[in-house]
């Protein structure tokens, strides 16, 4: 036994202000009053929330359109894609209603590349900061932040400026729930959410769901199985109690009212597509009394990540849309060139990227380029009309 002089001390098991290791993260009302949204914007993306909501619910006729890159890793580029977008936007709005895929985190099942929120780029390899990244900085912040890998602070500082400068071109914003402790940073941003494969069963992000303001589609799980979102859909549909931060960066338990109208994504699983279970999910959805309205991706299993595949999984999606199954949107990867590029970052919190990235390539899943994708949605246009 020890002695009274050697009695184990738990403090190392929280975080000290005061220890090197431990980072300050900004709280949801700094970076709001730091990046806010214009009553303007705020009005247009609760408009546009609510124009999807009518879309799932079979009011809108349109089909709901979720477009852009796996995921987001330069802003510049990001906004480049957004004002792009937004003009086939404006060109298919009669029978399209087209969101911006913004997908800040990155969900893993291993090691990699976490997103722009926990893991921003430095300047250094992004393709769109060629003239500054050339420059030294001029101050010991802008040194520290680009020197310092993983740095939450920084990429919500990012994230939440991108988001905002997005919506003040009324730009509708889908954005993917990751941690379910960052949604206060940007849900007031978000037009609608997803919840990917490899979150799908966690009980906190169903919680977070419930809280959210805005629909949230949950994908069926990596093996192509869609129990665990039916299952998802329903708890995200009830009030519950949710432990999250509030404005302060105070944790609090949140009573919610239940999420607007969550519903299943059909992503396709390691064996490939599963649009064939688009029929008997729905049939179950209606039996249990959960919103039947499903979207399909068109990438991931159902593409076997192959860009090209996603017009044949587009067009089956179409062909069930036809046939009388509530297929009400599609989910659709695409930024500024087709492919993707190679990002090689290095264990997590140990090392700086050292290349030069490719202007206008996904560092993630490849993705089709603006011609294809101006293609494809001419052919949705052409097939609704």
């Amino acid at each position: 036994m020890p002695t009274g002089a050697e009695k184990p001390n738990p403090s190392h098991l929280l975080p000290e202000s005061g220890n090197p290791a431990v980072r300050r993260l900004p709280t949801p009302g700094e970076l709001r009053a730091e990046f806010r949204l214009s009553a303007t914007a705020a009005a247009g993306i609760a408009a546009s929330r609510q124009t999807i909501l009518d879309i799932l619910a079979g009011r809108d006729r349109r089909l709901l359109t979720i477009v852009g890159p796996c995921s987001v890793h330069d802003a510049a580029e990001a906004l480049a894609y957004g004002r792009w977008l937004q003009l086939q936007a404006t060109r298919h709005a009669d029978c399209l209603f087209v969101v911006m895929r913004c997908f800040i985190e990155k969900s893993r099942t291993g090691a990699g590349w976490r997103g722009l929120v926990r893991s921003p780029l430095p300047a250094t390899c992004l393709a769109s900061q060629a003239d500054q990244a050339a420059s030294p900085p001029t101050d010991a912040h802008a040194t520290d932040r680009q020197q310092r890998p993983d740095d939450t602070a920084e990429g919500l500082r990012q994230a939440r400026d991108l988001l905002c400068q997005l919506a003040e071109h009324g730009l509708p914003l889908a954005v993917e729930l990751v941690s379910p402790l960052l949604w206060p940073y940007w849900a007031d941003c978000a037009s609608w959410v997803a919840v990917g494969a490899r979150g799908v069963e966690s009980a906190a992000l169903r919680e977070a769901a419930s809280a959210l303001p805005c629909a949230s589609g949950f994908k069926n799980a990596t093996d192509g199985q869609t129990d665990s979102a039916r299952l998802a859909v329903a708890t995200a549909l009830r009030p519950s109690t949710v432990l999250t931060v509030d404005e302060a960066g105070v944790l609090v338990e949140l009573l919610s009212r239940g999420n607007p109208l969550p519903h299943v994504v059909l992503r396709g699983g390691r064996n490939g597509d599963n649009l064939v279970q688009a029929a008997p999910l729905a049939a179950q959805l209606a039996v249990d009394g959960l919103p039947a309205a499903l979207l399909v991706d068109a990438s991931h299993g159902n593409s076997g990540f192959r860009p090209e595949t996603q017009a044949g999984i587009v067009r089956c999606a179409l062909e069930l849309r036809r046939q009388g199954l509530p297929v009400r949107g599609l989910l659709i990867e695409s930024y500024l060139r087709s492919g993707a590029q190679p990002l090689d970052c290095g264990a997590p919190g140990t090392t700086s990227i050292g290349q030069r990235l490719q202007a206008g390539l996904s560092v993630t899943d490849p993705c089709l380029g603006q011609a294809e994708t101006a293609s494809l949605l001419d052919e949705i246009a052409a097939a609704l009309k």
